[in-house]
């Protein structure tokens, strides 16, 4: 098995203690999105979401007791692909981004 096949083998079903259900945070100002748990991967998702509606390139989502930074890869109607992004010490949402450059999220900070 190569290609689409492999990483198809990879996902899983949430089942037992696994929640179904989750959260899509779209930014700091919007309010939550429940959403249905298609299906999970160790790299990524795929959600259902309760209302239709679009999405910026970056969210978070909260399965669980897990908070992930995730872009969004893909939206066909209510479904949405999430991949995770590396994991950051601070929510996306949480970080304050100063335009002028003082205050930095963590994202968005080099390291000397």
């Amino acid at each position: 098995m190569s290609g689409p096949d492999s990483r198809r083998s990879l996902r899983v079903a949430p089942r037992g203690l696994v929640p179904r259900t989750g959260k899509v945070l779209p930014s700091a100002q919007a309010a939550p999105i429940d959403c249905q748990v298609v299906n999970l991967s160790a790299g990524g998702a795929c959600v259902k979401l309760s209302v239709m509606q679009q999405l910026p390139k970056r969210i978070e989502f909260l399965h669980g007791a897990t908070r992930k930074v995730a872009q969004v890869v893909w939206q066909r109607g209510y479904l949405i692909g999430l991949c995770y992004e590396a994991s950051v010490s601070k929510s996306l949402l949480s970080a304050k981004v100063g335009s002028d450059g003082a205050k930095q999220s963590i994202l968005a900070r080099r390291r000397p």
